[in-house]
């Protein structure tokens, strides 16, 4: 299987902020009290934070709309019944629909007012299927 860095280096209007440590994503990883997936994990290390096509993805940065631990606190706040175990990987800012992933890496998509559903097996799963 193609690495999750790949896939995103071959997105069209591909864009990072930068690599980011190992220790940065530990910090984030208890800021929010949850492990990310190995290919989210893997993304961010490398890329910081990502957009292409239309998406931008939350990672490790000093922009708070960007970042993993401000977004998926301000998104937990205003969904409740999302599970503690996951973190955004990205606000559509579309009828407030959310992309969230798990640590397993599966994707998930909330939209206020309906249960969330799986949308993805992986991160790169969710990138390839656009």
């Amino acid at each position: 299987m193609e690495s999750i860095i790949c896939i995103l280096k071959k997105q069209e209007s591909f864009r990072s902020l930068g690599s980011v440590s190992i220790d940065d994503v530990n910090k984030a990883e208890q800021a929010l009290n949850l492990k990310f997936s190995d290919d989210y994990k893997a993304y961010v290390q490398e890329f910081g934070i990502a957009s292409f096509e239309g998406h931008e993805l939350t990672g490790i940065c000093s922009f708070p709309r960007l970042n993993v631990i401000t977004v998926s606190e301000e998104e937990r706040s205003l969904n409740p019944d999302i599970p503690k175990d996951w973190y955004v990987i990205e606000q559509t800012n579309m009828d407030g629909a959310v992309v969230w992933q798990r640590e397993d890496g599966t994707v998930f998509q909330s939209i206020p007012g309906m249960k969330p559903k799986q949308m993805a097996e992986s991160l790169s799963d969710y990138i390839i299927k656009g």
